[in-house]
């Protein structure tokens, strides 16, 4: 029972050292939650239920929260997809309280502020990178190296698991690793393309019309056998 205690890897997700974390994400785990909680991403209701099934395998019950957007289609964002992976549900106790900077912080436009002789927050970055969570709920920021990747104390994982036991934070770890591995795999995550559709397109017609220098030498060929 002793070994099993101190070989858990729920036990081992800090180094006694300093309390920094030593498991986080990595890779295409950091590439999928920074996707998902871009504000520029946005559900409708299938797409939102099918992410929020992502995270556990039917064994999990989620409370739908309300939709961001009402008008003209009810839309949620995918910073409502990682409240729900921290907190799914109302008997959930798991209410994590954060501020932090992003890797990619960038400081609030001062150009109306100064002539106002005022001082925007840190949570007005222009792009939004300053992380807020309240009550399980993302404010503002994304999900990044920095603050669900990097040994930081101030991490996600790092913040649930020293306030809420290392049981809710492997169970977090768990919803992140299903969610980014299911849905960058649906959504079929590509470089962007170096032509426009239509440009490649009809570029791709085009040279299938060409006949190749094969065809063209059987061509002759026959052509010679008749004459």
């Amino acid at each position: 029972m002793e070994a099993f205690q101190l070989m858990n890897i729920k036990r081992n997700l800090v180094t006694p050292r300093n309390g920094e974390p030593i498991i986080a994400a990595t890779q295409d785990f950091i590439t999928g939650c920074y996707l998902i909680t871009r504000r520029d991403t946005f559900f409708n209701r299938q797409e939102f239920v099918q992410a929020c099934a992502y995270l556990q395998d039917a064994e999990l019950e989620v409370d739908l929260p309300p939709p961001t957007i009402w008008k003209p289609e009810r839309m949620w964002t995918g910073k409502q997809v990682f409240s729900v992976l921290m907190r799914p549900n109302r008997k959930s106790q798991v209410n994590v309280n954060l501020e932090c900077k992003n890797k990619t912080f960038g400081k609030p436009s001062r150009e109306w502020a100064d002539s106002h002789d005022i001082e925007y927050p840190p949570f007005m970055s222009v792009n939004d990178g300053f992380l807020v969570v309240q009550n399980s709920e993302i404010i503002s920021g994304v999900f990044d190296k920095s603050t669900v990747g990097d040994g930081n104390k101030k991490s996600v994982f790092a913040v649930i698991q020293r306030d809420f036991g290392a049981d809710e934070a492997a169970k977090c770890m768990n919803r992140m690793a299903k969610l980014c591995a299911r849905w960058l795999g649906a959504s079929s995550v590509s470089p962007p393309r170096s032509l426009p559709p239509a440009r490649a397109q009809a570029d791709s017609l085009h040279l299938v019309s060409q006949p190749t220098r094969a065809s063209r030498s059987a061509s002759a060929t026959s052509r010679r056998a008749r004459t």
